[in-house]
């Protein structure tokens, strides 16, 4: 959705690195920062302008405003946009313009879709509710897979390669990852027993999706990387590391 336009995929990250610091400032659900990530996404995939990277900051804005009306009790209103999140660069018609740009553009009916982070916690939800842990280590292990597949599901909005799957894949994408990094991580807390039980429930999922397990492997490899190349890109502050850390890394 960036191959249209003259915005870098540097400056997207920059941005959505700085939607974590305002929407956690605001004290936001993290539903709202995937759908203020999922309604810039779609501007830029469906408008018909030639963007460059002075558009993303409006458009990045804008975007949280709409999501936090959607998702918050408590909304981000109109003055603090202007005089503190967006610090007078942009006035209030400018908001109100982009806003009525990105909603007729994208269309009511498709404004709000389910997100990796959405369908993370629905796997999560459900293996809880039809399976037992017993052992103490087996269900610290769990607990730690829980916490880095949700961190993975932020990790993957900073990177608009991801985009090439759907949002099921990418989900099962991290629990195959979180399983692999809290292994590495963790081992002394790492059982076969609670292996074996997370592996089948993964391909469990894989094979009523329909998707190919060993290939789904081989993409959490890249999802990895990602998690490992997220601490190296350079010019952006880590607000997901700072605001949302794992617990059981330093």
């Amino acid at each position: 959705f960036l191959s249209r336009h003259l915005i870098t995929p540097y400056m997207r990250t920059k941005m959505i690195d700085w939607m974590i610091e305002v929407l956690t400032v605001y004290e936001c659900a993290p539903e709202t920062f995937f759908l203020s990530v999922q309604i810039m996404d779609q501007f830029l995939s469906k408008t018909q302008e030639t963007l460059e990277n002075e558009h993303i900051h409006l458009i990045g804005m804008t975007s949280m405003l709409i999501a936090a009306k959607f998702n918050e009790i408590h909304k981000i209103r109109m003055w603090e946009m202007v005089e503190k999140i967006g610090q007078k660069e942009y006035k209030e018609e400018d908001y109100k313009i982009m806003e009525r740009k990105i909603l007729n553009r994208i269309g009511m009916e498709n404004l709000i879709q389910t997100s990796v982070y959405d369908l993370v916690q629905t796997f999560f939800y459900d293996f809880t509710q039809n399976t037992k842990i017993t052992n103490p280590n087996d269900k610290k292990f769990f607990e730690f897979v829980q916490e880095t597949a949700i961190f993975l599901s932020k990790i993957l909005c900073h990177y608009e390669k991801f985009y090439k799957f759907d949002h099921c894949y990418n989900a099962i994408g991290c629990l195959i990852a979180a399983v692999l990094i809290v292994k590495e991580k963790k081992i002394e807390f790492c059982s076969k027993e609670i292996l074996a039980m997370l592996f089948n429930w993964i391909n469990f999922l894989d094979a009523k999706n329909e998707y190919d397990l060993n290939q789904h492997i081989l993409y959490a490899g890249e999802i990895i990387n990602a998690f490992n190349s997220y601490f190296m890109i350079e010019g952006i502050s880590y607000n997901l590391r700072y605001f949302t850390p794992l617990s059981y890394i330093n």
